[in-house]
């Protein structure tokens, strides 16, 4: 808790924002230390990678970042998962917190196209789209490592397609089957194929 001095008054222009803000122009800094599956490349040659509570895609000739910090009505937390998409034009992102969130979003204009949740809790630690993009497979960091399949483009669908308990060690990394998106999940001393 942080109060004013008991003698502090307040300022007359107290109730009115400064006509500057901040914007977020460079993140220094990745995260590898405890996650896989952490960089990619976009279809248009830029990495994409996260650290903290933010998705970066960099231009690595121009070194110039955007970022995704997630829709405006959702305090973003820290991000611990990331897949692209097979088009290369679209990532997820799924963070550590209480109810995680996934969120899918396009990267030429870092806008979220889908937030998914209610599948986990603890956070997501890792997640992969099927070889056609339909789907995207997500495992939680729950005590049962629940694995969840989403129609990610149904908005009329909130919940998974379907989610099974893997009942394993954290799982550090998921796949799919490009034939029959047979997933597998890989963690400490265990890979699993869920059906």
């Amino acid at each position: 808790l942080v109060l004013p001095p008991s003698d502090y008054i307040l300022p007359e222009n107290a109730a009115h924002r400064p006509d500057e803000g901040l914007v977020l122009d460079f993140v220094h800094g990745y995260r590898g230390f405890d996650c896989g599956s952490n960089l990619f490349y976009s279809v248009s040659d830029e990495a994409v990678y996260f650290a903290g509570a933010v998705g970066i895609v960099m231009d690595t000739t121009t070194r110039r970042q955007r970022h995704f910090v997630g829709p405006g009505n959702h305090l973003m937390r820290e991000i611990v998962a990331l897949t692209m998409h097979p088009s290369g034009s679209i990532a997820a992102t799924a963070e550590r917190a209480f109810d995680p969130h996934i969120f899918v979003w396009d990267l030429s204009t870092m806008a979220t196209i889908r937030d998914l949740s209610g599948a986990h809790s603890g956070g997501v630690s890792a997640l992969a789209f099927t070889q056609d993009g339909k789907r995207l497979v997500s495992a939680g960091m729950d005590p049962s490592h629940t694995v969840a399949v989403w129609e990610w483009k149904n908005d009329k669908r909130q919940d998974p397609l379907c989610k099974v308990d893997l009942k394993t060690e954290k799982i550090f990394a998921l796949g799919c089957n490009p034939r029959d998106d047979v997933i597998v999940a890989c963690g400490g001393r265990v890979v699993e194929f869920p059906r």
